[in-house]
């Protein structure tokens, strides 16, 4: 069969809107996410943190640097002006020894997923303190220093990369459904469309063919095409 039994192209059409437009939204923030991720993480996939990463990653400090985001002077402007070198230098290092690290591998012809969001750098720090210590801490700077910009792009930074990881999982997971979907129409699709059997028997799949098509015809939906009475299975000959 062309399609899966149950398939509705408009349900299809909306749902593959929707992961555009998710996709498209997630390759603006990655980079801001990855401002933080760097600290964490070492050996992200080429496709994961690239050139797209270290344009809009400087500019969002730049910007976020700016006089514009605090009314404070002095020692609080300072503060923010180091903590920008400092991510501008990590960030603009980090670039370059993960591209070293992938012509490394394409050398000795190792393979590594290419959207890979990297590997830890600390093994012993736990998951949930990497993605709260930059929440936290930009908090602490905008909540007790007034430091707004800084301290707002990192907790923007954690925010955001807790919510790429929600959603890759959610992907990864769907794409695994989807699998185990296809394996169950695979297997049961003669015993759900041809004898009608309760979804109790079909692992769950229900066929929603009107009780008024023949058996016939049922069984030729179900054939592979390009087969003939001839050439039928032997379990499917008359």
């Amino acid at each position: 069969m062309s399609e899966s039994i149950g398939d509705n192209l408009e349900a299809k059409f909306k749902g593959a809107l929707t992961d555009s437009l998710l996709a498209i939204l997630v390759s603006l923030v990655r980079p801001i996410a990855t401002l933080t991720e760097i600290i964490f993480r070492k050996d992200m996939g080429e496709r994961y943190f690239n050139g797209w990463n270290i344009v809009v990653g400087l500019l969002a400090i730049i910007v976020f640097r700016s006089p514009f985001w605090s009314n404070h002077r002095g020692i609080y402007q300072t503060i923010t002006n180091i903590i920008a070198v400092v991510w501008v230098i990590a960030l603009l290092v980090y670039a370059y020894l993960n591209r070293q690290r992938i012509i490394e591998r394409y050398g000795k012809s190792h393979r590594w997923h290419s959207y890979n969001y990297g590997i830890p750098r600390y093994e012993e720090l736990p998951v949930v303190v990497e993605k709260a210590l930059p929440i936290a801490v930009g908090l602490l700077l905008v909540l007790v220093c007034g430091i707004t910009g800084m301290g707002g792009l990192l907790f923007f930074s954690g925010v955001i990369s807790l919510f790429l990881r929600n959603y890759e999982a959610r992907l990864f997971y769907e794409r695994m459904l989807d699998q185990i979907d296809s394996q169950i129409e695979h297997d049961n699709l003669n015993k759900a469309v041809v004898e009608q059997f309760p979804p109790q028997q079909t692992e769950g799949l229900v066929a929603h063919v009107p009780s008024y098509v023949g058996k016939e015809l049922r069984s030729q939906l179900v054939r592979p095409r390009g087969l003939t009475p001839e050439n039928k299975p032997p379990q499917e000959k008359e």
